[in-house]
C-alpha cells in the first residue's frame, strides 16, 4: 500500500476519506489558499521541513499545522505506519499545546466554512451586491482582495467628484469586504476609514472645521448661517473631554447630520474639497482608528475586548502553551503579555482566533 501525507496526496484519495467526498476539493482549496499550495499535492511551508518519517520524507511536523495534518493522514493509514513514526507525530502535536483530535475537528470545521464561503461566492458572482462597493452604479469591484485595494484607491482619488453619501456607502462596504478577506488594515487608505466613520475625532480639529464655515458665512454676509454654525460649535465645546477626543459615536453621528443639513441650507456644500472638508471628514478627522484595536487577520478587535475575554477562550483556540504566556498572577489575562504576543502569532492561528472573535465585535 502506498502511504501518503498532505504533501503527496496527489489524487485526493486519502483526502476524500478524511474530509468526505463532498468536501474534498474544498479541503484542498482551503489548504492551498491558507498555506501557499499549487497544483498537485498540498504545499505548506517554504522552508525545509522536518519529517516524522525522514527515511521516506513523509509526515512533516515542523509547524503546528503540518503536525496536525500529518496526524490526520496517519489515522487512516495507521496499520501501515511504524509506531515510532506515529509516536513522533503525536509528540509534536502535543508539544504544540493542542489535542490532536480537537485540532483535526477545528481544521475540518474551517474547511467546511471555506467550502460554504466558496459556494456562496460562486452563487453570488453575478450579484452586484457581491461584486461592487457601489452596487446600484455597478462601480468599484470588491470581489477579490486586489480589487478591494484598487477600488479603495480609485474611490479616494475621485471622492471630490462624488456626493459624500456615496463615498460613505462605498467606504463602509470596502471596509466590510476587507475584513471578510482578512486584509491588513493598512491595505486601505486612512480616508476610507474616515468616510466609514471609524477614525477618532479630535475636538480641536473639528472646531476648526466649524469655524471655517462660520468664516465663510461672514464673508458672504450670511449672519443666519454663521449663527447656526456657532450653535453647532457650542454643542461641540460642551462635549469637551480631558483627552481632547470625542468618542461617543451617537454624538458624532448627530454632528455629521447637523453639519450636512447646515451646509446644504447655506450652500457651503459646493465648497467641499476646495475650501471646506465634507462633514464626514471634518468629524472623523484623526489619522488613527477610533479605538485602540488589535489587527488579527484583518479583523479589528478593541484591546479592551481582548483583555476582558475569559482566559479559557484562548485556551480552547490556541492551547495551553499560549495561555501560560498570557496568564497573570491571578490566573486571568495579563494585558501587557497579551498585547505583546498577539502580533507575533502565525497567520493560521490569527485566522482561527479571528473566526471566534467575530462574535465579540
Amino acid at each position: 500500500m502506498r502511504i501518503v501525507d498532505h504533501r503527496t496526496d496527489k489524487d485526493l484519495s486519502s483526502l476524500v476519506e478524511i474530509a468526505g467526498a463532498e468536501n474534498a476539493m474544498g479541503y484542498r482549496s482551503f489548504l492551498n489558499a491558507q498555506y501557499g499550495g499549487g497544483g498537485g499535492a498540498v504545499k505548506i511551508a517554504a522552508y525545509k521541513p522536518v519529517y516524522a518519517w525522514p527515511e521516506k520524507s513523509l509526515f512533516p511536523v515542523h509547524t503546528n499545522e503540518d503536525a496536525v495534518l500529518s496526524w490526520m493522514y496517519c489515522v487512516k493509514q495507521a496499520s501501515d505506519i511504524p509506531q515510532k513514526v506515529l509516536g513522533i507525530i503525536c509528540e509534536n502535536v502535543t508539544t504544540y499545546g493542542h489535542n490532536a483530535e480537537k485540532i483535526a475537528h477545528e481544521v475540518l470545521c474551517n474547511v467546511n466554512a471555506y467550502v460554504t464561503t466558496t459556494k456562496c461566492a460562486a452563487a453570488d458572482e453575478r450579484d452586484p451586491n457581491y461584486l461592487y462597493a457601489l452596487p446600484d452604479m455597478q462601480r468599484l469591484r470588491i470581489d477579490t482582495p486586489d480589487l478591494v485595494k484598487h477600488s479603495a484607491a480609485v474611490l479616494i482619488e475621485n471622492s471630490a467628484r462624488l456626493h459624500t453619501p456615496t463615498s460613505v456607502l462605498a467606504s463602509t462596504r470596502l471596509v466590510k469586504r476587507a475584513q471578510e478577506f482578512s486584509m491588513p488594515i493598512e491595505d486601505l487608505p486612512i480616508e476610507v476609514y474616515k468616510y466609514a466613520g471609524l477614525t477618532r475625532c479630535r475636538i480641536g480639529t473639528l472646531l476648526e472645521n466649524v469655524e471655517a464655515r462660520i468664516g465663510s458665512c461672514y464673508l458672504r454676509g450670511d449672519t443666519e448661517g454663521a449663527t447656526t454654525y456657532d450653535k453647532i460649535a457650542s454643542v461641540i465645546t460642551d462635549n469637551q473631554t480631558t483627552t481632547g477626543f470625542l468618542s461617543d459615536r451617537n454624538k458624532l453621528a448627530s454632528i455629521v447630520d447637523a453639519l450636512s443639513a447646515a451646509d446644504e441650507t447655506y450652500n457651503l456644500d459646493r465648497d467641499y474639497h476646495t475650501k471646506l472638508l465634507p462633514p464626514q471628514l471634518a468629524v472623523f478627522n484623526s489619522e488613527k482608528l477610533a479605538v485602540e484595536a488589535a489587527e488579527i487577520a484583518g479583523l479589528m478587535v478593541p484591546w479592551s475586548t481582548l483583555y476582558a475575554i475569559d482566559i479559557e477562550f484562548y485556551r480552547d483556540i490556541l492551547g495551553d502553551g499560549f495561555v501560560e504566556h498570557i496568564k497573570g498572577e491571578d490566573g486571568s489575562v495579563d494585558p501587557e503579555q497579551l498585547k505583546m504576543i498577539i502580533p507575533t502569532l502565525p497567520l493560521p492561528q490569527k485566522q482561527a482566533l479571528a473566526t471566534q472573535l467575530k462574535a465579540y465585535v
